[in-house]
């Protein structure tokens, strides 16, 4: 899998600044990006989306163990990075990590390497009025493997729930 994070912070900065990208080639990279991350964009506060992802996956069988602030980690190094700190200007930064142990047995079964996607993480951003939701594909990190079918299954099953809520 080749993808560069630059790239994943760019769509987002240029998507948050109301501006369009022109050049083909930058839409073709842009296309390729969310082949392999899902991205939602929504005109709402962190607060109100964080919540109703968070409810969501509860609901739906998922067990969020951990939800680290990364926005919150990275402001204390704000002044040591000086103009490398968070040059797109995202406001928050926050993260679920997340199981549902059906999906993890049955890749499991399928391909066992594959539990290198557990446990899934789901990262929300936020920028102005804008909150975005980003999700690595499973798909795309399952594409050589036999448990293909099954990565796609918990793929669309994390998507239907983020497509429910918003």
């Amino acid at each position: 899998m080749k993808f560069s994070w630059a790239l994943i912070f760019i769509f987002v900065s240029t998507s948050f600044s109301g501006m369009s990208v022109a050049a083909p080639a930058a839409n073709e990279e842009l296309k390729s990006i969310e082949e392999s991350i899902y991205i939602k964009r929504r005109k709402l506060s962190m607060s109100q989306l964080y919540k109703s992802v968070l409810l969501a996956f509860e609901n739906n069988g998922y067990f969020v163990t951990f939800e680290p602030n990364i926005g919150k980690a990275m402001r204390p190094y704000a002044q040591r990075w000086g103009k490398d700190y968070n040059k797109n200007n995202v406001e928050e930064i926050r993260s679920m990590v997340l199981s549902n142990p059906w999906h993890a047995n049955k890749i499991a079964n399928a391909d066992p390497y594959l539990l290198a996607m557990f446990p899934i993480t789901v990262t929300l951003i936020q920028k102005g009025n804008f909150t975005t939701i980003l999700f690595v594909r499973p798909s795309k990190v399952a594409e050589a493997s036999r448990g293909l079918a099954a990565a796609k299954e918990l793929e669309n099953d994390i998507i239907r729930i983020f497509e429910h809520i918003i």
